[in-house]
């Protein structure tokens, strides 16, 4: 797939039309985690009779995205889970970065197998250290960078460009795709 992604000067014999609408199904994919979990479903459907490239691998993406993801009846993960909707409109992370770099931190602390009191006496310096971590924090909230503020900010005025009636379902999911994914990859 990843031909569909490479700019127009290293693949000349992809249209502009397949390019684009190739561009909206795979920014639509994206979307889906940020439009609210009750429009996933039906945007999901619409995006793929609007904008799935005339290519096999495509189709068996869209299979699995149903099956896995979008599909209530038969799906491995509920929308809910895995839906950052909910966290865009609470000014929560989208992401669980923050966890996975607790968790690195833990890694690095922590060696493989310690003795049990090596384990006691590391908890409680992480006990320390959090402790002072949270009455810093209380005193000054970290900051975030600003561009992620800017795509929040861009994500909350498409919801409400959305609930106005301005955009329809597979807008708004093509539209936050595009806030969150910019650039193309190449490989």
């Amino acid at each position: 797939m990843s031909r569909y992604f490479l700019q127009k000067k290293d693949n000349d014999n992809i249209s502009d039309v397949e390019r684009k609408r190739t561009d909206h199904w795979f920014l639509g994919a994206i979307g889906l985690a940020l439009i609210p979990a009750d429009i996933v479903e039906s945007t999901w459907v619409d995006i793929i009779d609007l904008h799935t490239p005339d290519y096999a691998d495509a189709v068996t993406f869209n299979d699995y995205l149903v099956q896995a993801y979008v599909d209530r009846d038969v799906t491995l993960f509920e929308i809910e889970t895995w839906n950052a909707n909910n966290a865009i409109l609470n000014d929560l992370p989208r992401t669980n970065n923050h966890v996975e770099g607790y968790n690195s931190r833990l890694e690095s602390i922590f060696p493989l197998h310690p003795h049990i009191f090596e384990f006691v006496e590391l908890l409680c310096d992480e006990h320390v250290y959090q402790h002072y971590q949270a009455e810093e924090s209380d005193i000054q909230t970290p900051k975030r960078k600003k561009i992620y503020n800017d795509i929040d900010n861009k994500l909350k005025q498409l919801l409400i460009s959305h609930s106005g009636g301005v955009l329809t379902n597979v807008q708004l999911a093509i539209k936050c795709g595009r806030a969150v994914k910019t650039n193309p990859t190449k490989k």
